[in-house]
């Protein structure tokens, strides 16, 4: 009997405990989901924007001075949980590192400079520095929270399977999307998740 009245306390006290204000968007049960995520997390002074769509959509952006991490339904929805927990963690770390306003600039420079290839070169390097800093520190706090690293070389099977649901996978096919800048990525983070654990 004390058993089953403790277990119903943790459940309700998991479904009634308050949500972070921090987390936009989406359904009640989108936001109790992405708490479990969003609470692990270094996201003091940073939004979580639920976006309601199909698509596969992760990114961070800076809106009026406060940073924000937007994720889709439809990304929640295609990922495996932990695969989900990873791509957040990659996406605060682009805040905490403040790539927004690096990227900003590298655009500016590069309209001032326009047709130019050097501008567009330089862009897509430091693009692909940027998304590579983020896995490192992503993956970095992914593991401070606690979760499963074996989760990168099950993301690479399915990368090389073309089962994973997201454009990280795809081989280089444009120096202006630094997703598509290192199809070698997802070796780079099983390897590195061998020197973590």
């Amino acid at each position: 009997m004390n058993r089953v009245l403790l277990c119903l306390l943790a459940v309700f006290g998991t479904i009634f405990s308050p949500l972070s204000a921090d987390i936009k968007g989406g359904s009640w049960l989108d936001k109790r989901a992405m708490s479990q995520i969003w609470d692990r997390l270094p996201t003091a002074g940073t939004d979580l924007i639920i976006e309601v769509q199909k698509g596969l959509v992760a990114y961070a952006i800076m809106q009026q001075g406060r940073p924000e991490v937007h994720i889709s339904t439809g990304m929640m929805k295609a990922l495996e949980p932990y695969e989900l927990r990873f791509v957040i963690s990659h996406e605060v770390a682009h805040t905490l590192y403040n790539h927004m306003d690096r990227a900003a600039a590298r655009m500016d420079m590069m309209h001032r400079t326009p047709g130019t290839l050097s501008g567009m070169t330089f862009l897509a390097l430091g693009m692909k520095f940027d998304e590579q800093q983020a896995d490192t520190l992503g993956q970095t706090l992914y593991k401070a929270a606690g979760w499963p690293m074996d989760v990168f070389a099950r993301m690479q099977k399915k990368c090389a399977d073309g089962t994973l649901a997201t454009k990280a996978c795809m081989p280089s096919l444009s120096l202006r999307d630094p997703h598509f800048a290192f199809p070698d990525r997802f070796k780079l983070l099983v390897d590195r998740a061998g020197g973590l654990k």
